[in-house]
């Protein structure tokens, strides 16, 4: 992959923004123009899409933003089994024929280490690095 695509929501959300700028970094230790695509008005992504032809993989900030991109590339150039990243692991199995690999950030663990910071005060927790709760993430 030469020319990724960042995908972002019009919301300009706090994680999109940690997202995007993740994704610069890394861009340019390959060396690689970061290229980003703000969807919205189906319009000005179909242009973009058609200005940029060279786009060959996606990086969203979620699964449905990367999703909605991926469907526009496909109608635009009939592609399929296309690279793409996002984030939430948030679609059932098989519902893309894209090459999708999601970041499963457990937003389960998150919440429930959460409420345990929230109430250490009371009950210390013990963990290696007090006031701080590791979560994994996983990449399928």
């Amino acid at each position: 992959m030469k020319h990724p695509v960042f995908v972002e929501s019009t919301h300009d959300w706090a994680y999109e923004q940690q997202r995007r700028q993740g994704y610069e970094r890394v861009a340019a230790t390959f060396n690689v123009e970061p290229l980003t695509c703000r969807l919205g008005e189906l319009n000005r992504v179909r242009a973009f899409i058609k200005r940029h032809p060279e786009i060959d993989g996606i990086m969203a900030t979620d699964d449905f933003n990367g999703i909605e991109f991926y469907r526009l590339m496909r109608e635009q150039y009939g592609i399929n089994h296309f690279p793409m990243v996002s984030f939430n692991q948030s679609l059932p199995n098989g519902l893309t024929d894209a090459d999708l690999h999601s970041v499963n950030l457990f937003p389960e663990k998150m919440g429930s280490a959460t409420v345990a910071l929230l109430f250490s005060d009371k009950e210390p927790l013990e963990t290696p690095t007090p006031g701080q709760i590791k979560i994994p993430f996983e990449i399928k």
